[in-house]
């Protein structure tokens, strides 16, 4: 699904434009997207929150040489579903997954329901 079957979906259930929902939308991640960066944690009930957090430095290893790295520390998004959302999951037998890749700049998570997949992508 991406943004306009999202617009096209909400559009036909709330009887709405899709103009209207479509700046409904934007202004919607727009915020959520706004207050991450500011550092604060966004919560939708039913959903999940999206919060910063802090990676520290560490060591790791080339794998092909077996030489030592400094990894350097960053922040990243990090994601957790609602308690509900996994309950509801699990009751209808459904797959639900949450997966988050850190970027310099971008962070992407999914969610897979019988086979459909979900992708967020949140600039910072």
């Amino acid at each position: 699904m991406n943004k306009a079957d999202l617009v096209n979906l909400v559009a036909a259930r709330t009887e709405l434009t899709k103009t209207d929902v479509s700046l409904v939308v934007d202004a919607a991640i727009e915020t959520i997207v706004d207050s991450v960066v500011e550092g604060k944690k966004v919560s939708i009930l039913g959903f999940g929150s999206f919060e910063p957090r802090d990676r520290s430095a560490r060591q790791g290893l080339n794998p092909k040489t077996g030489e030592k790295i400094a990894i350097p520390a960053k922040e990243f998004l990090h994601f957790q579903q609602e308690n509900s959302l996994r309950i509801e999951s699990k009751a209808n037998n459904l797959t639900a997954k949450f997966v988050l890749n850190t970027g310099a700049h971008m962070s992407t998570f999914f969610y897979k329901e019988k086979g459909l997949i979900i992708f967020f992508y949140l600039f910072t």
